[in-house]
C-alpha cells in the first residue's frame, strides 16, 4: 500500500512506492543486503520495501 512521504517538519518527501521501487532497483543492480532511509522516510517506507523484496526472493 503506497502512501505519501512526509518529513518530521511536515514537508512532502518521496512516497513509499517510489522509495520501494528505487530500493528494489538498487538491490537488483548492486545486490544490496541492508536498506535504510533518511530524513523524510519512516517505517511505512521500509515496510513497503520489505513487502516487495519478499516477492523477489
Amino acid at each position: 500500500m503506497c502512501s505519501p512521504g512526509q518529513s518530521a517538519k511536515g514537508q512532502q518527501t518521496t512516497d513509499t512506492c517510489s522509495f520501494a521501487t528505487d530500493m528494489l532497483k538498487l538491490q537488483q543492480n548492486f545486490s544490496l543486503k541492508i536498506f535504510g532511509g533518511c530524513c523524510g522516510t519512516n517505517n511505512t517506507h521500509i515496510r513497503e520495501t520489505a513487502r516487495r523484496l519478499k516477492r523477489t526472493i
